[in-house]
């Protein structure tokens, strides 16, 4: 009679036990997937288009800060003339 209630607290403080590892595991996979949706509210990436570009090399051309042909690519020779404009 008295293994009886020593039996139903070990078994009681093994579930306790385990339903307590379970909810770890839980909050750490949320805490992990909370952190995945935060890349999506990240800010548009601004892209050139070969019109732009080209549009660049123009303006750049006039001012003397460009000197390569204007073929709608953001070369080094682009790159160079947009840093010096800066």
């Amino acid at each position: 009679m008295k293994t009886l209630p020593f039996l139903v607290l070990s078994l009681f403080l093994l579930l306790s036990i385990s339903v307590a590892q379970n909810q770890n595991t839980n909050a750490n996979s949320n805490g992990s997937s909370n952190s995945n949706k935060a890349t999506p509210n990240r800010k548009p990436i601004f892209r050139a288009t070969a019109d732009q570009i080209k549009q660049a090399q123009t303006i750049l051309k006039q001012r003397g800060f460009f000197s390569g042909e204007q073929i709608g690519k953001l070369d080094t020779d682009t790159r160079a003339g947009l840093k010096k404009y800066q």
